[in-house]
């Protein structure tokens, strides 16, 4: 304890110092989920990728929800695109904190995981917290790891497949910063810091379609018909409408 001593004549002179500790440092931590590479096949010959973020921290006090997935990725044959931003502001330095991502393969009745792999972050929160500068990992390719019987990570050589890897980034910024340069869930606005595009490959209705088994469909010829079929579309529920008001 620190006692401060003034002789008696001169403490109406002199205000008390102010010994309360400073105020506790709010960060925000964001990941960029830029892709998977190598990806298990858990149908014939693809899968539908699909990866998520789950932060454990009790200290989180931000407005999103922990766990944060991706889009999907249908029919991919090796490679997943995504350029994903996941977002968790208002976290205050903890005894822990940690952050699950999982590999899905999705599907319309349930996701069935790929893989798993569990980040301490502790260590950059305290870095960030202490000097005040924002830090930036990454991208980095993070190996998949089979889930254990216990729920956690499995070891390596547990199994024999390759599960993959997922691409990432991390950034971690106090919330002063992180409220000067904003940045949206997903691709949403505000879309920068980075900026990131949507992906094309596995996103069209072929894809989609070929996970069913039908055949690979060119869509490229149609979609310079959509505007048509809307305009026709627009007209004839126009004519609908006007002949139940007696118009015609």
């Amino acid at each position: 304890m620190w006692v401060e001593m003034i002789e008696t004549s001169k403490s109406a002179e002199i205000k008390p110092s102010d010994i309360r500790p400073p105020p506790e440092t709010i960060l925000e931590v964001r990941f960029v989920i830029w892709g998977a590479k190598d990806v298990k096949h858990m149908r014939e010959g693809y899968s539908n990728v699909m990866v998520s973020t789950s932060l454990d921290c009790k200290e989180y006090g931000g407005p999103y929800d922990p766990y944060q997935p991706t889009d999907e990725h249908f029919n991919c044959k090796k490679n997943a695109e995504f350029n994903w931003r996941t977002v968790y502001p208002k976290i205050r330095p903890t005894r822990s904190c940690t952050v699950q991502i999982d590999c899905w393969h999705y599907q319309m009745l349930g996701n069935e995981l790929i893989g798993t792999l569990t980040l301490d972050i502790k260590k950059y929160l305290e870095r960030v917290a202490k000097d005040l500068d924002a830090l930036e990992i990454g991208p980095t390719d993070l190996k998949l790891k089979p889930l254990s019987s216990d729920g956690g990570e499995g070891k390596e050589d547990q199994n024999d497949d390759d599960l993959g890897s997922v691409t990432l980034s991390m950034y971690v910024l106090t919330d002063i910063e992180a409220q000067s340069a904003a940045a949206g869930i997903g691709r949403n606005e505000p879309n920068e810091r980075p900026i990131l595009l949507t992906p094309t490959e596995g996103r069209d209705w072929g894809a989609y379609l070929e996970t069913f088994g039908f055949p690979s469909f060119d869509f490229g010829l149609w979609k310079k018909f959509i505007p048509l079929f809307v305009a026709m579309f627009m007209f004839l529920a126009g004519m609908v409408a006007m002949r139940q008001v007696g118009l015609l």
